[in-house]
């Protein structure tokens, strides 16, 4: 499953509630991306790509990919492992 999340309008993003979500691959292409307390997002091979947006974690984010980011992270409250490389 690809996920690719763009701005639908100005103050328009995304927010998940407590949950689990999961994607081969997370492109944020400039929405605002907030993962809540208790949530945990899992994000496959493809790995997570941020080259606009804004992501805010409080969560548990795990990416099994590479992590790239030419935006906005936010990752002083939750917790990420990266399995993949960094680029």
């Amino acid at each position: 499953m690809k996920l690719t999340l763009r701005t639908l309008g100005a103050g328009l993003g995304l927010a998940a509630a407590p949950a689990l979500a999961q994607a081969q691959d997370l492109t944020n292409a400039g929405a605002s991306i907030t993962v809540q307390p208790g949530t945990t997002i899992y994000i496959g091979a493809g790995g997570l790509a941020n080259p606009s947006g804004t992501l805010t974690n409080a969560g548990s984010l795990r990416v099994d990919g590479p992590l790239t980011n030419a935006g906005t992270l936010d990752l002083s409250t939750g917790t990420v492992e990266v399995a993949g490389h960094q680029g």
